[in-house]
């Protein structure tokens, strides 16, 4: 099988002019893996996939910056404005080190999915008929997979609220969806590198067949007619659904699947029923994944020949049990603040903080957003409160009284218990060194430093606001001629991704696309 490789620089990659936020489909390129693994070489599933992302470009990449208004603007603003201007916590992400480690073995999975499908070009047959955004067309690409002991996958684990979902939708926004290879030829196939499906209440394995169908419909473009959704649903035997996932998963070449949410997995779901996925594994190659808590995995899936089909463990707690870094991440939210005034958050504030969200960055910033939102609220009745310990301890139990409950009962090994009892804990000598200095406002710097870099240099501004802010983050205590410095020597070195707007290619339209090639497809 011929093709073309891209001429990729040090710092150059795949598919870098496109914008996978507007769409996830893309025109195959491929990269030569000969110095990787000849067994990759020549194979267009792994030489199509782009690679996972440096510890530097993934902490660049995944920083998101929100913006506050300044306290004049909120002043100025209507009150409803005010409140929902908070919400942009919401966006906020902060890179961690298991971040890495999850786009690393997403595509290691997908490596070993692919290492030994076959494909076979029949340009004799008439062609496996497929429904493509609506419109049928022929496919002349038939895989063999030899039947063997299945790939093994991954499992995201930890705490609820720990941030397992948004860093694997923030892992699978660095990927394309959809790969199109030999666009506008008879060789044209399609390849999906992942499916991600979030289980919903009561799931059983028939409705994990007929998600897996949907999520094919949905990212081939098939929004409308459901064709394969409604063909899985009229399946009415589990086998049968199994033999027809089987099939769609082999004809659009997924390379893994991530089940979410596994905990709303019905556990009186029959081991033999769960045991399939295995069998799916087995005749597919297709990697499996999941995503949810320790405990889930093992009620779920109690055998060793079952867990290890979901390969090794991926803590997405770990800092939960390092309180440093957690009192790291918690000064970094609190950066970001809607009061009048700076406050500076003092130690056992931030030890309030850790006690009543076990440590975890979703309850953490549900509380921060429920006190941002309380303070705007009553001081536009002219009646600011003091930002406190005590003011901390009301909005935890007003905005996650259930979840202070869970805390209660749901024990976690990385705290002591004698923590949960004290609502103001714990001793001097456990106070973090950031805790004692009153930094400044790193929004505002990030945003002035990012100005004057703009004002000289002919780079896109969201470039230059992610190097800075990911250089200031680490470095707070330098100036910001040496913060100039930095972010322009990091901006220099990915000269092969920073390109002006204008030479990038238009956002890819998959509905466009689909029938521009369906037309020239030979049925």
């Amino acid at each position: 099988m011929k093709y073309h490789y891209k001429d990729l620089k040090s710092d150059s990659k795949l598919y870098e002019d496109y914008d996978l936020s507007q769409s996830t489909a893309v025109y195959a390129e491929y990269m030569d893996l000969s110095e990787m693994n000849d067994v990759y070489h020549g194979n267009p599933l792994i030489e199509a996939l782009p690679l996972y992302l440096s510890q530097n470009e993934l902490a660049m990449d995944n920083f998101r910056m929100i913006t506050v208004p300044s306290p004049k603007k909120l002043a100025s603003m209507p009150i409803q404005f005010r409140l929902s201007s908070v919400n942009a916590l919401d966006r906020l992400i902060i890179p961690m080190r298991w971040h890495y480690e999850l786009q690393r073995e997403i595509y290691w999975c997908m490596l070993r999915a692919y290492e030994n499908r076959k494909l076979i070009f029949d340009p004799l047959s008439g062609g496996i008929k497929l429904s493509i955004s609506g419109q049928e067309r022929s496919e002349k690409y038939r895989v063999r997979f030899p039947i063997s002991e299945g790939n093994p996958g991954f499992s995201v684990l930890g705490l609820s609220g720990c941030g397992k979902s948004k860093a694997v939708e923030l892992a699978l926004s660095h990927l394309p969806q959809v790969i199109i290879h030999y666009p506008q030829t008879p060789q044209q196939f399609i390849q999906l590198p992942y499916l991600y499906i979030v289980c919903q209440p009561n799931t059983n394995m028939s409705a994990i067949w007929d998600s897996i169908a949907q999520a094919i419909d949905l990212a081939i473009g098939n929004d409308e007619s459901m064709a394969y959704y409604l063909q899985m649903k009229k399946c009415r035997k589990l086998n049968e659904k199994l033999d027809y996932a089987v099939r769609l998963c082999t004809l659009f070449k997924v390379g893994i699947i991530i089940l979410d949410e596994i905990e709303f997995i019905k556990t009186s779901t029959r081991k033999e029923t769960l045991e399939s996925l295995l069998s799916f594994n087995n005749r597919t190659g297709v990697a499996l994944a999941i995503v949810g808590t320790q405990s889930d995995k093992e009620k779920l899936f109690p055998t060793w020949q079952m867990c290890r089909r979901f390969g090794r463990d991926i803590d997405a707690s770990e800092y939960c049990q390092n309180h440093d870094e957690y009192m790291n991440i918690l000064a970094q939210i609190t950066q970001f603040q809607w009061f009048t005034t700076k406050v500076h958050f003092t130690s056992e504030m931030m030890e309030l903080f850790f006690s009543q969200t076990k440590g975890t960055i979703g309850l953490t910033i549900a509380i921060y957003k429920e006190m941002n939102k309380r303070y705007l609220e009553l001081s536009s009745h002219g009646n600011p409160p003091e930002i406190s310990s005590d003011f901390i301890y009301q909005c935890a139990q007003s905005c996650s009284l259930k979840s202070n409950q869970r805390i209660k009962t749901d024990y976690n090994p990385y705290i002591s218990e004698e923590m949960y009892e004290k609502e103001l804990p714990l001793q001097e000598e456990n106070k973090s060194s950031i805790l004692n200095q009153d930094p400044p406002s790193i929004p505002n710097r990030i945003n002035d430093i990012t100005d004057k870099i703009a004002s000289e240099n002919d780079i896109p501004y969201k470039d230059i606001q992610s190097a800075v802010s990911s250089i200031l983050l680490n470095n707070p205590n330098s100036t910001d001629d040496q913060i100039i410095k930095l972010a322009l020597r990091k901006l220099n070195n990915r000269k092969g991704s920073v390109k002006p707007s204008p030479k990038k290619k238009p956002y890819f339209d998959i509905n466009n696309a689909y029938e521009e090639i369906v037309k020239h497809v030979e049925e």
